[in-house]
């Protein structure tokens, strides 16, 4: 089995809006979530990794998180609170 984290639309909207707060490098743009994601998708995140940078300068450390949108292979690329991604649900899947 392997733990794959995910955001909810709720979620993305909300680290988004952090995102954009706090000036962070990768950002989405809110309204487009809203207008073109379900509220039942679940979007797994593909590829993370500690990001500590912001417009060149040191900051907070953060997730920049890879996260697939739907099943055709469209992905985003979101920097994110880390108390936020650590609070991220997730589910045990078979390998």
């Amino acid at each position: 089995m392997r733990k794959v984290t995910y955001f909810t639309k709720d979620l993305l909207i909300k680290a988004a809006k952090i995102a954009e707060e706090r000036g962070y490098n990768r950002q989405i743009d809110v309204s487009a979530v809203i207008k073109n994601i379900d509220a039942s998708t679940l979007m797994p995140v593909v590829f993370s990794l500690l990001h500590e940078h912001a417009a060149g300068k040191p900051v907070n450390h953060h997730i920049r998180a890879v996260i697939a949108t739907d099943g055709f292979g469209s992905r985003i690329t979101l920097d994110c609170d880390y108390g936020v991604f650590e609070s991220l649900p997730y589910a045990e899947v078979a390998v």
